[in-house]
């Protein structure tokens, strides 16, 4: 009974405590802005921007942005609103921040619905059939290799069983 006591004066306190869904690091630079502005400003220097549409972005594929970069550095890309359909591997081991662009009108509503927020959809209609493996179907693949993202064990992943 004593631990209940002590329990529950911690749960007062944390649901008093306000989480952000968005991180405040990052919010100016992901808040979609006028055309007179460039999609890059407020984010770190060095970002990549990844659009479908608009003439300034360095890339129109997700995957073409991470497939470019070195290996070693901390990078961030920003992704421009649209559909993206593809598949995203990630295979380097050196930080890697993607970010949406947010609708600057939708972005601070708590009552918002979070996919209205984010202008960024990033979708894959593959699905799995016999013969195949899950990581073909995924949307995003964080892995060494694709190889490594197989369902299995070992380092490269092992093949399906009948």
């Amino acid at each position: 009974m004593n631990r209940l006591f002590w329990f529950l004066p911690l749960l007062g306190f944390f649901s008093a405590t306000t989480i952000w869904a968005l991180s405040p690091a990052h919010i100016a630079c992901q808040l979609k802005k006028p055309d007179s502005l460039s999609p890059l400003t407020g984010c770190v220097a060095g970002t990549i921007f990844v659009s479908q549409d608009d003439p300034r972005a360095e890339f129109t594929s997700i995957q073409e942005a991470i497939s470019s970069l070195p290996e070693g550095l901390p990078t961030t890309i920003l992704i421009g609103a649209g559909e993206y359909h593809e598949t995203v591997n990630v295979t380097r081991t050196a930080p890697l921040t993607l970010l949406g662009q947010l609708d600057p009108e939708t972005a601070f509503d708590p009552a918002g619905n979070a996919s209205t927020r984010n202008l960024v959809h990033i979708w894959n209609n593959t699905f799995v059939q016999t013969g195949m493996d899950n990581a073909q179907s995924a949307v995003l693949t964080v892995a060494p290799s694709f190889n490594a993202s197989l369902i299995g064990a070992g380092p490269t992943g092992a093949p399906l069983q009948p």
